[in-house]
Order: C-alpha cells, then sequence, then structure tokens
C-alpha cells in the first residue's frame, strides 16, 4: 500500500479548521510504499518525537485522513 505521511510543527496545525500560513507549514517526509498498516502506524508514531504534528494519508492524495498524531497544547 502507498502512504502519504506530513510533518508539521506549527503550533495550529491540529486545528479542526486550518489557516492558510497551518495549510502551507505541512511538509510531505514520506510518499511511497509501506509494507503494512501496522508498519505505517509505526513511522507515524516515531516521526512524532520530532515533530509535533503528524499525518498520514492511503494513497498518493492527501484527502481523507487515515492516521495522525496532533498535539494541541505542548506537554
Amino acid at each position: 500500500m502507498i502512504y502519504t505521511i506530513q510533518v508539521s510543527n506549527h503550533p495550529n496545525a491540529g486545528a479542526r479548521i486550518p489557516s492558510a500560513s497551518v495549510e502551507a507549514s505541512w511538509n510531505t517526509v514520506y510518499d511511497g510504499h509501506i509494507a503494512t498498516a501496522a508498519d505505517a502506524r509505526h513511522v507515524v508514531d516515531d516521526l512524532s518525537l520530532w515533530y509535533r504534528h503528524i499525518r498520514a494519508f492511503r494513497g498518493r492524495n492527501v484527502g481523507k485522513l487515515w492516521y495522525a498524531v496532533l498535539r494541541i497544547k505542548d506537554r
């Protein structure tokens, strides 16, 4: 299966209604095959150690959110 994984450190990237600056802050870090859905979730969870917000989509299109780690407030 193909997955697209994006990251953002913008403080409001986890908001329900994003602004233009939030949308521009998302960077694609991976766009390709991952063997299993569990492996894809593991990648997202690992990236959460380095980035505030991570989101993953199945396929190459940024459409329906498949899995994400979105932090509204810093710890």
